[in-house]
């Protein structure tokens, strides 16, 4: 049986097999952003058939559109049968100000 993969599947396999320390590995974390661009990546690995940790760290900058996109990203690691690691950081309170009298 022949299996066809999504060309993003495809590339991220070519460049996994270029590294040993990450082909070999029995897991992979996947930094995200709730992007497509990560989210792509995070469905390329599970077509691989890896074990992916989603790492996400959310900045608290955008409000409730930071915490849509942790949401998001950890109803996709359920859905897919994945961790899902967050760290929160908080904003600083008038950073410009901060630095300024420094």
């Amino acid at each position: 049986m022949v299996v066809q993969l999504s060309r993003v599947a495809a590339e991220l396999l070519a460049f996994a097999t270029r590294y040993p320390s990450l082909n070999g590995a029995a897991q992979w974390g996947v930094a995200s952003s709730g992007g497509a661009d990560s989210t792509a990546l995070v469905w390329a690995a599970k077509e691989l058939g890896r074990e992916v940790v989603i790492l996400h760290m959310n900045y608290q900058q955008r409000g409730a559109e930071s915490d849509g996109d942790e949401q998001f990203l950890r109803n996709l690691a359920a859905r897919l049968g994945f961790r899902c690691e967050v760290r929160r950081v908080e904003p600083p309170d008038r950073a410009e100000d901060t630095l300024r009298q420094l």
